[in-house]
């Protein structure tokens, strides 16, 4: 969830319960170990659970272990592990801030990037 600032007194805005951080809804922005055995179980077949956790390993807010849907849910559609987690960033906000905030740095627009570069985990 993104933090809003709160401005007037009568905005709307200012009803907002911020979750981000209450363990009792950590799980609610991606798949569980038991979605994938539950509701999942089917498109598993054929894919190694381990090699899931080591492509996808998900992240944990204060609670429940969580994968990305977006990610997992184009590889159960391409049968493929690969750097699914890339085409669901957003590289144009990161840019932004980079030119907002004045940070120098290389021509980005020149750059290239293969696709065995941004699979690497490490």
């Amino acid at each position: 969830m993104t933090k809003f600032s709160k401005v007037g007194v009568f905005s709307t805005l200012n009803n907002l319960t911020d979750i981000s951080l209450d363990p009792r809804y950590a799980a609610s922005c991606g798949y569980t170990e038991r979605d994938l055995d539950k509701v999942f179980a089917a498109e598993l077949k054929g894919l190694a659970r381990q090699e899931i956790r080591a492509w996808y390993d998900g992240y944990n807010w204060l609670g429940e272990h969580v994968y990305s849907p977006w990610a997992l849910l184009l590889l159960f559609q391409t049968r493929q592990f690969k750097a699914h987690w890339y085409e669901s960033s957003t590289p144009a906000f990161l840019a932004q801030t980079l030119l907002v905030r004045r940070v120098g740095g290389p021509a980005l627009e020149t750059e290239y990037a293969t696709e065995e570069l941004l699979s690497r985990s490490t």
